[in-house]
């Protein structure tokens, strides 16, 4: 009886043993695609950085498609400068005196002598930003190959071909360059304001001269998209600064693109 219970025992620890053999040796079955896993220390990485100009990048591209699908018509840009809707404007007073000798008396003739309007500075702005900030305006359409036309040169042009009383006509000289070519007016007049980080906000009118319509108007203060943030320790803790990208050549390319979305968004006319 003993010999058969010691036995028993045998088996049954062989068997106990072959299991537990088999089990780790066995690989661990899992359900679902198994972990990665990566040596060394852990490693953060920072988020993709965002470029402050894609924007002005995107409406850029999107007025370079427009303007060849327009058949490249050519622009004449006025700067700070408006063309008038007056035909005539009132110059002064002036007098015309008639002596008669021997009479006592002399004869006065006063009134108001009229004259042709021209188009003139629309805001008294600094001359250096001024420049700057239509250089840079007027840069952006020539990367997108644009065919500008130079007002001051074409005026000079057209005043050779016309007779001396009317060289000093400058609104009609005005209206003749507008007719020899230009395809669109763009207006650009600028005007003091507080909230501007510049100081001034801008009014653009976008004229499509064959057919005497307005195509598009855009008022805007052109402030430049802020550039990435990033915390600084300071004595009171950390603070979130961001980077300030008001500067006259940003403002001139934030200004230049907004007009040329609005060129997009026009009507065919």
């Amino acid at each position: 009886m003993r010999t058969r219970l010691a036995g028993a025992l045998s088996l049954l620890a062989l068997g106990f043993s072959a299991g537990v053999a088999n089990a780790q040796a066995a690989p661990v079955q899992r359900q679902g695609p198994s972990p990665q896993w990566r040596d060394g220390p852990a490693v953060l990485t920072a988020p993709p950085a965002t470029d402050p100009d894609a924007g002005a990048k995107a409406a850029s591209a999107a007025f370079g498609r427009w303007y060849q699908a327009m058949e490249r018509p050519s622009l004449l840009i006025f700067w700070n400068r408006k063309y008038t809707d007056e035909v005539m404007t009132e110059r002064g007073l002036t007098y015309r005196e008639t002596e008669t000798r021997g009479a006592g008396y002399s004869e006065f003739t006063a009134g108001l002598e009229r004259a042709p309007a021209a188009s003139g500075r629309h805001a008294d702005m600094d001359p250096g930003r001024s420049d700057a900030l239509e250089t840079g305006f007027v840069n952006a359409f020539l990367e997108q190959g644009v065919r500008l036309i130079d007002r001051d040169a074409l005026i000079r042009k057209l005043s050779l071909q016309t007779d001396r009383a009317e060289r000093f006509d400058m609104q009609q000289l005005e209206t003749k360059a507008l007719e020899n070519g230009a395809a669109y007016l763009v207006e650009v007049l600028p005007q003091p304001d507080v909230a501007s980080p510049t100081g001034w906000a801008f009014t653009v009118r976008l004229k499509h001269l064959p057919s005497a319509s307005l195509v598009g108007q855009v008022r805007t203060l052109a402030t430049p998209p802020a550039g990435p943030s990033r915390y600084v320790a300071t004595s009171q803790g950390y603070e979130k600064r961001t980077v300030d990208r008001v500067s006259l050549a940003n403002v001139a390319q934030q200004l230049s693109s907004e007009v040329m979305g609005s060129f997009v968004r026009s009507p065919k006319p």
